[in-house]
């Protein structure tokens, strides 16, 4: 996937520790919990190790609320139309859509996954990469308005 100048830039600004969309960090902006998470390295300490680990305990959670989700397979590099889609899209209680990307620990966004996220966050709509199961019910429990402020 190309990027395009402005996305560059984007992913420059992220490198340098300023999200590109938020002047002020935003809880329910993964952009901004990963700076965050750079500058207290403690934040990282119930990450998983196994990406397959986390994905079961996201789906066991969306079944336990009876939230319907899509899951992306681990198979194969992507199963829908465009590169880098996220590894769960969850229709969550009050009209909410929830974007999610599990990681393990150590593991990082592909550049097609970051293309994405930043597709999605320039149409206002939140992207949440997640490492614990902490980080995953903190975004299930967010009011709808933190999930979709995008300053």
């Amino acid at each position: 996937m190309r990027m395009t100048a402005f996305e560059a830039i984007e992913l420059n600004r992220l490198s340098e520790g300023r999200c590109p969309i938020h002047v002020r960090h935003n809880a329910a902006c993964s952009i901004c919990v990963r700076i965050q998470q750079r500058e207290n390295p403690m934040a990282q300490l119930d990450a998983v190790e196994l990406e397959s680990d986390l994905q079961e305990q996201i789906e066991a959670e969306c079944l336990r609320r009876g939230w319907p989700f899509v899951r992306s397979r681990m198979d194969k590099k992507t199963s829908f139309t465009f590169p880098g889609v996220p590894d769960f899209v969850i229709a969550a209680d009050n009209s909410r859509t929830i974007w999610m990307e599990a990681k393990a620990r150590k593991s990082k966004q592909t550049p097609e996954q970051i293309g994405f996220q930043m597709m999605l966050n320039r149409c206002g709509h939140p992207y949440h990469l997640v490492r614990s199961m902490s980080e995953v019910i903190a975004v299930f429990n967010a009011p709808k308005s933190t999930l979709n402020e995008t300053d």
